[in-house]
């Protein structure tokens, strides 16, 4: 989006989160559908949904930066 790499995970799939030094600091994975990660800046922005691509990217590109 606008030039910069992103990632689209299409159906359900686990997520799990880590820290920098590679710890899980959620016990339990969960499952999550549809997911679109993209940089803004020097933001990070994660959509899950039951959107499609199309749409996904359609929303993200209507976020605005909170003021």
């Amino acid at each position: 989006m606008g030039g910069e790499p992103g990632l689209w995970i299409e159906g359900r799939h686990l997520l799990g989160l880590v820290d920098a030094a590679g710890r899980r600091f959620v016990d339990e994975p969960r499952v999550v559908g549809n997911t679109l990660v993209l940089r803004r800046a020097d933001l990070t922005i994660r959509i899950e949904s039951g959107l499609g691509l199309d749409e996904a990217l359609e929303l993200a590109g209507r976020l605005v930066p909170a003021r």
